[in-house]
Formats: C-alpha cells, structure tokens, sequence
C-alpha cells in the first residue's frame, strides 16, 4: 500500500484517493495485532497508516461537531480552559483587538470585562457567521486583512490567539502592531504538545495540527518572534499550547 509522505514542512499532505470511509481503510490496512522489526520499513508503513486513519476521523469528527454546534467549535464553546488566558488577561475598561477571530467563541467572554471588543478575520464566512451568533453589543466582527490594515481607533490591547503558525512570516504583522497597541497576548501550538507530533516527525510524515500551518513553536522561538516584531517580553509560559504577553513602545 502506498503511504503519501511529506519530508519537509513546507509541504502539504493531500486526501489520497482510497481515503472514503472508515469502512475503506480497515479493508485496506495492516492487520490489528501484526508485529514488526524495530525500525522497519513494514513497521513505518503500519505507524503512517494508523495515522492516516486516525487523521480521517478526526477531519470527520470536527466536522461533525462544526455542523452540530452550528460552527462554534467545541475547542472554543465548550472548552473555557482554552481561552481562559485571554480572557483573564482583559481588563474592565480596556478596547480589544482580536487578529484572526474565525468562528471563535472567546470574543463573548472577553466582551464581559472589555469596554469593546473588535474581531477581525480574512474569512468573510466565518466573520458572518460569528456576527450571526453574536451576543454581546460591544463586540464587533469585521472582514479584514490585518497583515494589511488595522480597524481605526486606539486600542489597549490585542489578541493573536492561533494566528502567528498560519503566517508565512508572522514579524511584519507583529511589527506594526507594535506601533499601534501596547500590549498583546498571544497563544501558539507547541512543537511537542502530542508524542503523535514527534512520531511523525521522526519518521518523516507532516507533523503539524493543521495543514494550514506554516510552523509550530518552542518558546525559545515565540520570544525571537516577538522581539523581531518589536515587543518586549512579560510573560512566555506552556499550558494548552504556548503563551505570551508582551509590551511594545507604545505602552509609553
């Protein structure tokens, strides 16, 4: 059976063809129970296959729960300790930016502390369909490119939850925040927050959450970005993922 394979970051895994249903794969994979060689070629195609299923059904199953849960994704309805870092770091008072909103739900819960919140995003759909659950009369959702543009206004603070690994080069945006807001608190995947990640990239398959994704961090290179962009480091700590709040010049 052929395994698609991707040695190097920069390359994106394809569906293959035979990838239908689960019903497909178990007809077409390694025996459950077969036993390999250390290190062998057999034993690699059986690790890169269990992955591919594995893969299949978790594509499967967000689906599922974006239909159900009518695009508020379970990770961020659902889950409050995922977004319990942005939403502690919001003071009473302050005017927010969110970078990269997509169909998030954090932005309500940050929109009880912050005097308004402002979620922008490049995906009209997804903007739409966040303006269309949308409870809070000091959020607003708007389509923007914040690579290219910023909402007018002064802001207190801005949020980069998710958002810097989908850039091919995340200091240009960084840089101008920096310009502009004083404070930013930033969330990131960790290279290593699954032992599935470093299987497959020890045996060189695409290891990465999303296939979105540009890259993944250590800390050590979320704090070169930040620095690069301009920001002066306050906090870089591992929970879900990795976290950061950071200060700019513009704070003074």
């Amino acid at each position: 059976m052929e395994i698609p394979m991707s040695a190097s970051d920069g390359e994106r895994p394809e569906t293959p063809p035979h990838v239908k249903t689960l019903e497909s794969l178990a007809r077409k994979g390694c025996s459950i129970g077969d036993r390999f060689a250390p290190g062998s070629p057999e034993g690699r195609e059986a690790i890169a296959y269990w992955f591919e299923v594995i893969q299949y059904a978790d594509r499967m199953l967000n689906l599922a729960c974006n239909d159900y849960y009518d695009l508020r994704h379970p990770k961020h309805y659902l889950w409050t300790g995922h977004a319990a870092f942005l939403v502690e770091n919001i003071r009473p008072g302050e005017r927010v930016l969110d970078i990269g909103c997509g169909a998030s739900y954090y932005q309500q819960w940050m929109a009880q502390t912050a005097a308004e919140v402002v979620a922008v995003d490049i995906n009209p759909d997804r903007v739409a369909q966040s303006i269309r659950n949308n409870t809070m009369p000091n959020l607003r959702f708007l389509t923007m490119d914040a690579t290219r543009e910023l909402p007018e206004g002064r802001f207190d603070v801005v949020v980069c939850s998710h958002v810097l690994e989908h850039l091919d080069d995340p200091v240009p945006l960084l840089t101008n925040l920096a310009r502009h807001i004083p404070k930013i608190v930033v969330k990131v995947p960790a290279v290593d927050s699954t032992w599935y990640k470093l299987v497959r990239k020890d045996i060189g398959l695409f290891w990465m959450d999303d296939p979105d994704h540009r890259r993944e961090y250590t800390l050590d290179l979320l704090r070169e970005h930040l620095e690069a962009g301009g920001w002066t480091v306050a906090s870089l700590v591992r929970g879900f993922d990795l976290r950061a709040i950071a200060t700019s010049p513009a704070a003074g």
